[in-house]
């Protein structure tokens, strides 16, 4: 059997800024746990070439304070180990569009792509999709406090958050409802 850990990190001369752009969701598991996204590529260790979803399925685009959204992808050690997928983000203001859609990340897994600063597209809960970790709102004592939500979405994944190419980004994008 070949050693996977096969090939070398090189160290590359370049800005390596944080920050999430733009994150898309999508509901694509259903009450019974099957998850209805295909995630197109040869193999486990292979590029995704494309993401199907079923074509009832909405596809929203979460927009949050600057600065305020952020992913992490970290392997959890314990009698077992695997990735944990979470994205955590910020939202302004209260009302009752906002809070149907929070409820909605509360009490359903989905999937989420994150389009990074620097371009790179990760996908988040693909297989097994997240949850809600924490769900916070309000409003602070003073002007200058937080009013609004803290969101934090989490899950166990089968690998690090694969990169999604900029093609198939954009044709979720293309099916955000108005």
């Amino acid at each position: 059997m070949a050693s996977k850990l096969n090939k070398s990190i090189r160290k590359t001369q370049q800005y390596a800024i944080g920050g999430i752009a733009v994150v898309l969701g999508f509901d694509t598991h259903l009450p019974n746990g099957l998850n209805t996204l295909e995630i197109v590529r040869t193999s486990i260790d292979a590029p995704i070439t494309g993401l199907t979803l079923d074509p009832d399925t909405e596809v929203i685009r979460l927009e949050f304070e600057e600065n305020e959204a952020l992913f992490s992808d970290n392997t959890v050690i314990g009698a077992n180990r695997f990735p944990k997928h979470q994205l955590g983000m910020k939202f302004s203001g209260r009302d009752d569009e906002k809070n149907a859609i929070i409820k909605a990340m509360d009490l359903n897994r989905g999937t989420y792509i994150a389009k990074l600063t620097t371009g790179q597209i990760v996908l988040l809960g693909g297989v097994n999709g997240l949850t809600s970790e924490k769900s916070d709102s309000g409003a602070g004592a003073k002007n200058e406090d937080f009013n609004g939500y803290d969101v934090l979405l989490g899950g166990a994944e089968l690998e690090k958050a694969p990169i999604v190419p900029a093609a198939v980004f954009a044709t979720l994008a293309a099916r955000v409802a108005a």
